[in-house]
């Protein structure tokens, strides 16, 4: 798999993305955070510059791959920083390896009760999800992503990513590869929500701290869509992500990402970087 490692230092900050993205949807996140300590990214299998997938997204078989990402990490502890469905994923990696976790944050994380008090509808649509992505798969099969527009779209949506991040992210929207990856995750989706909800109780989530930072900015066309105001679907958000994580680690600190949508990265990437330096100070300290 597709690796990168920036800084010196420990301990060693590992970002783990969401369902369509990888490394480069990082932005300038790890070259922040290289100034301060060791930083690692990867591309999942079937994204960016890794290869192919070998079997359909699991638990399993997503633990198998991190091993070998472990392997690059320097020994002692590891901040898991997890965006979106990465959320559930650095879940499932504490729960598989809680010695080598020092802390946790998530960034507008998937979370177990995110469709509690959702209108049907919002069931509904994101039951689309899979399919869509294989839509945008025929599309990119059809040579149309290539579009200039495309690169227009995408220069536009993520601005603040240098330019060569934003190269790979124009990469994927021409790459049926990438659709049917992030179509596969999206079918796995389940599991990963099942497998978090079994794992809520083990003791490595209130042993080490964790930092909820939560998005508050949401399209009116997305709000609309669920039949309720920007306002309305802020709330519910806010509330279902407090929620999730107090039962999950009751200690854990809530960050409102006050400018950002769901890539909060993008948005607001010194947020980001200050809660995770935070931590990476705290964990300096002597014990004791």
């Amino acid at each position: 798999m597709h690796v990168e490692r920036h800084g010196t230092g420990s301990p060693t900050v590992l970002l783990e993305a969401g369902v369509g993205h990888h490394s480069a949807y990082w932005g300038v996140v790890p070259e922040l955070l290289a100034a301060t300590t060791s930083v690692v990214t990867y591309d999942r299998r079937g994204y960016g510059r890794s290869p192919a997938r070998r079997a359909a997204p699991s638990v399993a078989s997503y633990l198998a791959d991190l091993e070998a990402v472990l392997a690059l990490c320097d020994d002692g502890p590891l901040v898991l920083v997890g965006h979106s469905l990465g959320g559930f994923l650095i879940r499932a990696a504490a729960a598989a390896h809680p010695e080598r976790v020092g802390a946790l944050v998530f960034v507008d994380s998937a979370t177990e009760n995110e469709m509690d008090g959702l209108p049907e509808r919002a069931r509904r649509l994101d039951a689309l999800g899979p399919w869509l992505m294989l839509i945008n798969a025929g599309v990119a099969a059809t040579g149309l992503a290539r579009l200039p527009a495309v690169a227009r779209r995408v220069d536009q949506e993520f601005a603040g990513f240098p330019p060569r991040q934003r190269a790979a992210i124009v990469a994927d929207q021409a790459s049926t590869r990438h659709w049917r990856t992030a179509s596969a995750e999206l079918r796995a989706y389940g599991g990963f929500r099942d497998h978090a909800l079994a794992h809520r109780a083990d003791p490595v989530f209130a042993k080490v701290p964790v930092t909820v930072i939560t998005a508050t900015v949401w399209p009116d066309a997305m709000s609309r869509q669920l039949g309720m105001s920007p306002a309305e679907y802020r709330d519910q958000h806010l509330r279902s992500q407090r929620e999730a994580f107090e039962a999950l680690a009751p200690e854990a600190r809530f960050v409102a990402a006050e400018r950002s949508g769901h890539v909060v990265q993008h948005d607001e990437p010194e947020l980001v970087v200050t809660e995770v330096e935070r931590l990476v100070a705290e964990l300096r300290q002597p014990a004791g």
